[in-house]
C-alpha cells in the first residue's frame, strides 16, 4: 500500500481457512457456526482499516435460508461495525443478474438480501452500488435495472463518489 500503486482494496469475504484448506462461504454457509465465522471474519477485516468498502456483506444469505433473531444479530454486528468505522457497504448486483430463485421458502435473489438492506437503511450506513462485473457484458446487462429499482424501493441513498 505504501508504494502508492494500489488505489483501494475491497473487503470481499469469500472464504475462510479451515484445516489448511479454503472453505468458500457462498454455497457453504449452512449452519450457525458458519454464520458466526463469516460475521467474525468480516468484522475483523473491517477493523484492519485497510479496506475502502465491504463487498456484498449479505453474501452469507446465498446459502443460509433462515432470517431469525440469530441471523439478524449477526447482520446488526456487521452493520454496526461498518457504521462505527465509517465503511460503506456494497449493494451488489452480481446475483441480481442471475435472477431470483427459490432459496429455502423464499423466491429471491441470493443477494442482495432485502431484509439485510432494510437494517442497513435503519442504521443509516453508507451504501455504494457494485456491478461485480466478471465480464465486460456485465456492465450493460439489462438485469442490472432490477438492482437500481430495488435500491430505490428500499429507499437507500448510495454514495455518488468514493473518495480515495
Amino acid at each position: 500500500l505504501d508504494s502508492g500503486r494500489v488505489e483501494y482494496i475491497i473487503c470481499g469475504n469469500h472464504c475462510a481457512v479451515k484445516d489448511d484448506h479454503l472453505k468458500f462461504f457462498f454455497s457453504n454457509v449452512t449452519t450457525r457456526d458458519d454464520i458466526i465465522k463469516y460475521t467474525n471474519s468480516l468484522v475483523a477485516g473491517m477493523k484492519t482499516g485497510i479496506f475502502k468498502f465491504v463487498a456484498h456483506p449479505d453474501y452469507f444469505m446465498g446459502s443460509y435460508f433462515k432470517w431469525d433473531e440469530f441471523t439478524k444479530a449477526c447482520a446488526r454486528k456487521i452493520i454496526r461495525t461498518a457504521k462505527k468505522l465509517d465503511i460503506p457497504l456494497e449493494f451488489n448486483f452480481g446475483s441480481i443478474r442471475r435472477g431470483k430463485q427459490i432459496l429455502g421458502n423464499e423466491y429471491r435473489f441470493a443477494y442482495p438480501y432485502v431484509k439485510f438492506w432494510e437494517l442497513v437503511k435503519k442504521y443509516n450506513c453508507k451504501v455504494i452500488l457494485g456491478i461485480d462485473a466478471h465480464a465486460p457484458s456485465d456492465l450493460s446487462n439489462p438485469n442490472n435495472d432490477a438492482g437500481y429499482k430495488l435500491v430505490k424501493e428500499l429507499g437507500l441513498e448510495p454514495m455518488q463518489k468514493l473518495d480515495f
